[in-house]
């Protein structure tokens, strides 16, 4: 369990680096529905270009909620909770409250996202 949460915790470092090497936490197969997102990502490939044109967006940042739920499968993890998303626009701060769930698990050794979701709170 708790190598599903160090993997959570590395993206999350590099999201609030806007490092692009976040790509890699990901399975070469894996799949993003990601908040900013139209369309469901399938593969690094399509996964880059999200996070290359999200990370435009001035002084991006991604905060965990401390409430962390985990559940442990035969061979994944699904690691979900609240996060909330920050950035400048047109002069204010936008911040976006978000659920998320990452599946992850151990592929050739090493703990990888094969599902990220991840949408907006609805307001009701």
């Amino acid at each position: 369990m708790k190598a599903s949460l160090i993997a959570v915790k590395k993206w999350e470092t590099l999201f609030n680096k806007n490092d692009i090497s976040i790509v890699d936490t990901y399975a070469n197969n894996g799949i993003l529905i990601g908040t900013f997102a139209k369309k469901i990502k399938k593969g690094r490939e399509t996964i880059k270009p999200y996070f290359e044109g999200l990370f435009k967006k001035q002084n991006l940042r991604v905060k965990f909620d401390k409430g962390v739920f985990v559940n442990e499968l035969d061979e994944a993890y699904i690691v979900s909770g609240f996060y909330e998303f920050s950035f400048d626009e047109n002069g204010e701060r936008k911040k976006i409250d978000t659920r998320y769930s990452f599946v992850v698990q151990n592929v050739n050794g090493q703990m990888l996202i094969v599902n990220h979701h991840s949408s907006e709170i609805p307001n009701n």
